[in-house]
């Protein structure tokens, strides 16, 4: 199943040297020498979400998986919905090829690249590589293509940043010295792919998910036939007793992680639509009680009808539950969509915001500027539980399922 590794997106500073760019990441108090990055100041910086870029990197030619030019490779790769293959950040792999030999680009900007979590790095250069969790540090952490990699030249550095909230967040969650579970995971993240411990990696993540395998996937087989001990007597005398109901906090669950392992696995079991409003368990942990980490990384299955759009009006949640969905200035209200209990509902504190990741299938698909007849539809989307818009919602929305024919 994919557990979601919340925080969105934290903007990285330009600075304009010598008519190139190259990427600064802000500082807080000071950087580490293990959180060093090593940039190529002399080339630009490449955003995957500007499409007008003036970045000549469309010169770039090369193997790119058969894609002639870099611009093309990521108009395909590089998205939440299609991750970067580790194999093509590794040594011999087309993205190191271009970064480490030709010099071309110092970053890929809104870049997602996928891989298991294999160890870290005790200094400043990849050959200070480690894998396990012994002494591990939380600056870092590295990614290879396999879960048992044990060859450090074939490692991925990924820098754990204290430079803002987001990046925080990140290192929180996935440093191996406070979550050492988190080794042998396959994780997907979000952040600059850029130069760094001497190589190429991956810096300032501010997103991401993991997986641990999604039940969906892989079905298993049917339960056998039960064997009766006694052929002369069809009703056994000690039938399996009932499994218990929960009863814990969390909707009868102990944990968040329990609530999200069981409305994790199916469109068709999501959780209690009640839970992320007001009073309800999800919303009072993590709003209330300032408890959201407890429920980050990891994403579960909610329901609803689409009633309109999530706005922030003088720093309040306010929303937009019909017209053509174009805001101020032509602005496109495509970014989230709010959901709620019933297909009528206009009360804005009856309603869940979603998030539709930029360049995605699912903004793609369920966003109201695109498709207005959406509205009104009754629809389950699979994402991270976390504060949005100040109140409780799904970011990083990775999945949906429509419960009427008429797509």
């Amino acid at each position: 199943m994919k557990h979601r590794l919340c925080i969105f997106l934290s903007l990285c500073c330009l600075l304009v040297m010598a008519g190139c760019r190259r990427i600064v990441l802000p500082e807080e108090g000071g950087q580490s020498q293990s959180d060093e990055v090593n940039y190529n100041s002399n080339a630009p910086v490449v955003n995957r979400d500007d499409e007008g870029s003036s970045d000549d990197t469309g010169d770039v030619v090369g193997a790119f998986r058969g894609y002639e030019t870099l611009r093309e490779y990521l108009e395909v790769y590089g998205s939440v919905d299609k991750p970067i293959p580790m194999e093509d950040v590794l040594p011999g792999g087309c993205l190191y090829q271009v970064i480490m030999q030709n010099g071309n680009i110092s970053g890929i900007e809104n870049c997602w690249v996928e891989g298991y979590v294999v160890g870290y790095i005790n200094g400043t250069t990849w050959k200070k590589a480690v894998i396990g969790i012994t002494d591990a540090v939380p600056s870092n952490i590295v990614l290879a293509a396999k879960p048992d990699e044990a060859d450090m030249a074939r490692c991925f550095p990924v820098q754990l940043s204290q430079a803002s909230v987001d990046q925080r967040n990140m290192r929180e969650a996935l440093n191996l010295k406070d979550n050492p579970d988190m080794l042998g995971k396959l994780v997907c993240l979000a952040g600059v792919l850029s130069y760094y411990m001497h190589t190429l990696g991956l810096t300032q993540v501010y997103d991401g998910y993991y997986d641990d395998g999604n039940p969906e996937d892989n079905p298993q087989p049917d339960d056998p036939e039960p064997v009766n001990p006694d052929p002369d007597d069809p009703t056994p005398d000690n039938p399996d007793p009932e499994p218990d109901t929960p009863t814990g906090p969390y909707h009868g669950y102990d944990t968040p992680s329990a609530y999200i392992t069981a409305f994790s696995q199916s469109y068709d079991t999501p959780a209690p639509f009640e839970d992320f409003l007001a009073g309800g368990c999800v919303y009072e942990d993590i709003v209330t009680k300032k408890n959201g980490k407890k429920w980050g990384g990891r994403s579960l299955w909610v329901k609803g009808f689409i009633v309109g759009v999530a706005t922030m009006d003088n720093d309040e949640l306010n929303g937009i539950f019909e017209g053509n969905w174009t805001g101020v200035n032509g602005y496109k209200h495509d970014a989230n969509i709010l959901l709620a209990p019933t297909a009528d509902t206009k009360d804005i504190r009856q309603c869940i915001p979603i998030e539709l990741p930029n360049k995605s299938d699912v903004r793609r698909n369920l966003n109201l500027y695109s498709h207005p007849s959406n509205q009104g539809r009754e629809v389950a989307v699979k994402g991270v539980v976390s504060e949005y818009f100040w109140t409780v919602g799904i970011k990083n929305t990775s999945k949906y399922h429509f419960f009427d024919t008429s797509e």
